[in-house]
C-alpha cells in the first residue's frame, strides 16, 4: 500500500486516527494541559469510544487527547479533523478550498471557523530569521473588506462585499484594499533548503524594518532599486540591487544578482489563493502564512506533510524535517489500519 493510501486508510478508521491524534500530541509523553507540568497521568475510560482519557492525580482533573487543543469541544471526529488537515495543508500543492471541504466534511461555518483558527495556530509559529543569501521583493494583492463589521463614529455597520475591487493608480495600501505582500527568500546552498517568508504590509513600518525583523545582520540581501531599502547597507547587509526602471533584471558576476526567485514565489502565492474566491484584507495574513508553511515543506514526502501540519496546528511543531525520519510507532500505526 502506498504512503497516500496508508494516510486515507487512518482517516476512516476511527481508532487509528485517534491514535494518530495521540502520538502527535504527546511526542514526549503525556502531561496535564491543565496544571502544565504535572506527568503523573493514569488513563481513565474513552472518550468519544475512541480518544483515550487521562486523569492527572496532581491537579485531580481529567482530561483527553482534544483538550487543550481547537479541537477542544468541537463536535469533529479525529478522521474528520484530519481530512481537513490534509485538505488544506498536508495534500496537493495547490490544496482545496474550504467551500470544497465543507461540501465533503460538514456545514460551512464549522469548517470554516475550524480552518481560521488552523492557519491562526500557523500563523503563531515562531519563524526563523534568514541568512546566506535573501532576495528580498514586494507585491500588491487585491483584497478588500468582503462584508466586515467594523466600529465607526455612529456605531457598529459593516462594510459591503463587493466584486471587482477598483483598480488604483500608483503604489497600492491596506486601505486602498491593495496590501503590500513582502516575500523574503532564502537560496539554497549546500547544507539548508531554500525557505520563504511572507509578510502583508498594514503600514507603520519601513521596508527596511521588515528585512530587518526577517533576515539576520550580515546576510547578503539583493532588492529592486526602490529607495525605501536604501538604508540596509548602513543597518549592517550586504546590499546590491538591479535596477528594473531600465530593464535590467540580473547583474554581478554570472549574473547572480537578481530577485526573480522572490517574483516566482509571490506568483505561486496568488495562483494558490485563487481558488478562495477572493480573501479579506482583515484575514489575507492567515492565508499568506498558511502558504508559506505549505511551500517551505513541499520537500517532505506525504506522510511528513501531513504529521507537521498536525503537529504545527496541535502546538508541538519539532521542525520541517522531524517528521520524515523513520517513526517505528507511526510505522506500526499504519500497518494497523491498512
Amino acid at each position: 500500500m502506498g504512503p497516500l493510501s496508508c494516510i486515507m486508510a487512518i482517516f476512516v478508521n476511527p481508532v487509528a486516527a485517534a491514535n494518530l491524534l495521540m502520538l502527535v500530541r504527546w511526542p514526549d509523553g503525556v502531561v496535564c494541559p491543565h496544571c502544565k507540568e504535572s506527568s503523573n497521568i493514569k488513563k481513565r475510560g474513552r472518550y468519544m469510544t475512541c480518544l483515550q482519557r487521562y486523569y492527572c492525580k496532581d491537579c485531580k482533573r481529567s482530561f483527553n487527547d482534544k483538550t487543550g487543543t481547537i479541537l477542544h469541544y468541537k463536535h469533529v471526529g479525529p478522521g474528520q479533523w484530519m481530512m481537513l488537515v490534509w485538505g488544506f495543508f498536508g495534500g496537493p500543492t495547490n490544496g482545496m478550498s474550504i467551500n470544497y471541504l465543507a461540501n465533503e466534511i460538514g456545514s460551512y461555518p464549522v469548517v470554516y471557523y475550524l480552518i481560521k483558527n488552523m492557519m491562526t495556530m500557523v500563523y503563531n509559529l515562531p519563524t526563523k530569521k534568514l541568512s546566506g543569501t535573501v532576495e528580498h521583493d514586494e507585491a500588491y494583492a487585491r483584497a478588500g473588506s468582503k462584508g466586515t463589521k467594523i466600529d465607526g463614529k455612529d456605531g457598529l455597520y459593516t462594510i459591503p462585499s463587493r466584486r471587482g475591487l477598483p483598480r488604483i493608480s500608483g503604489r497600492g495600501t491596506y486601505e486602498k484594499d491593495l496590501p503590500m505582500v513582502t516575500a523574503a527568500y532564502q537560496r539554497a546552498d549546500k547544507t539548508t533548503r531554500d525557505c520563504v517568508v511572507y509578510n502583508v504590509h498594514q503600514g507603520g513600518k519601513k521596508l527596511a524594518d521588515i528585512v530587518e525583523e526577517t533576515v539576520k545582520p550580515g546576510s547578503r540581501v539583493y532588492t529592486d532599486e526602490y529607495m525605501a531599502y536604501s538604508s540596509l547597507g548602513k543597518r549592517g547587509y550586504e546590499h546590491e540591487t538591479v535596477n528594473h526602471s531600465e530593464d535590467e533584471y540580473a547583474s554581478g558576476e554570472n549574473n547572480e544578482v537578481h530577485t526573480n526567485n522572490c517574483e516566482c514565489v509571490v506568483g505561486l502565492l496568488k495562483w494558490w489563493q485563487k481558488k478562495h474566491r477572493g480573501v479579506s484584507k482583515q484575514n489575507l495574513h492567515l492565508y499568506t502564512k498558511s502558504y508559506e508553511f505549505i511551500r517551505n515543506h513541499r520537500h517532505c514526502n506525504y506522510t511528513g506533510r501531513m504529521l507537521t501540519a498536525m503537529s504545527a496546528i496541535l502546538g508541538t511543531y519539532r521542525g520541517r524535517e522531524y517528521y520524515n525520519e523513520y517513526n517505528p510507532k507511526l510505522a506500526e500505526l499504519i500497518q494497523m489500519a491498512a
